[in-house]
C-alpha cells in the first residue's frame, strides 16, 4: 500500500556558491529513510538520491549534481522496509549562474616551449 508523503520544503540559499540546503518535515509513521527523486521536466524524476533518515541535505547543489541555470523539479519519498511513498509536493529550483565581475576575471597563459612537446598553463588571479 502507498502513503502519502506531506513535505514542506525549505530551501536556504547562503552566499557561497553551491552551498544551497534542502529541508522537508519529517513524515509521519516508520520511517527509514527519504529519497530526492528529481528532474529537469515537470513530471518525470529520472534521478534519485537516497538520503538515508535525515530531514536536511546541505550541500544540494553539489551532491545532486545540479547545473547552474537550469530548472529542476524535486520531490521526495520516504520509505521503510515494506513500501515507498508516492510522491511529495515538487518544488522548482534553478541553481543560479555565478558570474564574476569582468575585474575579478583570472587570466591564462599558454606557453608552448621549443620544441613542442609539452603545454604549460599557468593560471593567475
Amino acid at each position: 500500500m502507498k502513503r502519502s508523503l506531506i513535505v514542506l520544503f525549505i530551501l536556504v540559499m547562503a552566499s557561497v556558491v553551491g552551498a544551497a540546503t534542502l529541508k522537508w518535515d519529517a513524515s509521519v509513521g516508520t520511517v527509514e529513510g527519504y529519497i530526492v527523486n528529481y528532474g529537469t521536466v515537470e513530471g518525470e524524476y529520472p534521478y534519485t538520491f537516497n538520503v538515508g533518515n535525515v530531514t536536511t541535505l546541505e550541500n544540494m547543489e553539489a551532491v545532486l549534481h545540479l547545473h547552474p541555470g537550469v530548472p529542476y523539479f524535486l520531490g521526495m519519498s520516504a520509505y521503510n522496509d515494506s513500501d515507498e511513498s508516492n510522491l511529495s509536493n515538487i518544488i522548482t529550483y534553478t541553481r543560479p549562474a555565478y558570474v564574476l565581475p569582468d575585474d575579478n576575471l583570472p587570466s591564462i597563459v599558454i606557453e608552448i616551449p621549443e620544441p613542442p612537446d609539452q603545454l604549460i598553463l599557468n593560471f593567475t588571479h
